[in-house]
């Protein structure tokens, strides 16, 4: 993974997001519709970032890239949403690009912001919601120290507009001994 990087995102990165999501529109639209359906194009691909930006000084999401190095590309996104300080949990939300399925790099990216949620942000568990057929999904969050904690039934409406179950993973802070 030397050729790629996780950093947050940027205003800078708003042209490249943005062709992200326009290349992986039709299947990124039935698991993260609020996100496509915000992006239509670069300024809208700029608002999106400068509200992720806001979240971040409110302490309340953290939005990251994966940014391949050479040739430079924004190849995916990564945050820890929904953060419950007075529990110390966050949400993972993540998806890459479908030329970048299947080489490691979200399990990669994954085990990034594990550190940073449990190292720099100190939080005590981060969770993931994942829809029961998303098995690459399952695989990453499995190889990367996450228990599947239940189901949740009929939990989430999808970009096709389908009461869908999804599968609850967590992982705690003491199960990979990050220090605070």
């Amino acid at each position: 993974m030397e050729n790629f990087t996780i950093r947050p995102i940027l205003p800078e990165d708003a042209s490249s997001f943005w062709g992200l999501i326009h290349r992986n529109r039709e299947r990124l639209k039935k698991y993260f519709p609020i996100t496509t359906d915000a992006i239509q194009g670069m300024d809208s691909a700029l608002s999106f970032i400068i509200k992720r930006l806001e979240l971040s000084e409110q302490s309340s999401s953290y939005a990251f890239v994966i940014e391949q190095i050479s040739p430079k590309e924004i190849v995916g996104y990564i945050s820890i949403k929904s953060i419950d300080w007075k529990s110390g949990k966050g949400e993972l939300a993540y998806y890459v690009s479908k030329d970048h399925e299947g080489k490691g790099l979200t399990s990669f990216a994954v085990a990034k912001i594990i550190s940073i949620g449990f190292g720099q942000l100190g939080l005590n568990k981060l969770y993931a919601r994942v829809g029961k057929e998303n098995i690459g999904s399952h695989r990453v969050l499995k190889k990367n120290g996450f228990d599947l904690e239940g189901v949740l039934r009929k939990d989430y409406r999808n970009g096709e507009g389908a009461l869908v179950d999804v599968h609850y993973y967590g992982i705690i802070n003491e199960a990979i001994g990050v220090k605070s």
